[in-house]
């Protein structure tokens, strides 16, 4: 949604408290892809890209600093030593 349709529609009606947090968590995750250029800082996905146009989802940030749903990604990672897998 383009910044102009944007406006105009948030001053057309009042947000909730959770839709309020989402828009800050995107605004914030976008500032965070800018500065890692897009690409994973730690974790298992260390320097894989990620395309801020995702639409399902308001946690940008946290995938770009490595730290989205760590417990999963540990899991995944001590199950593929344990089967020696290279690929996951």
């Amino acid at each position: 949604m383009n910044k102009f349709i944007q406006k105009i529609f948030l001053k057309k009606r009042r947000l909730s408290l959770g839709e309020m947090i989402n828009l800050e968590k995107k605004k914030i995750g976008e500032k965070i892809h800018k500065i890692y250029n897009g690409r994973v800082a730690n974790g298992p996905y260390k320097n894989t890209r990620i395309i801020p146009k995702e639409k399902w989802s308001f946690d940008l940030g946290s995938k770009i600093l490595g730290v989205y749903e760590k417990q999963v990604q540990e899991a995944i990672n001590n199950l593929s030593k344990k089967k020696k897998l290279r690929h996951w």
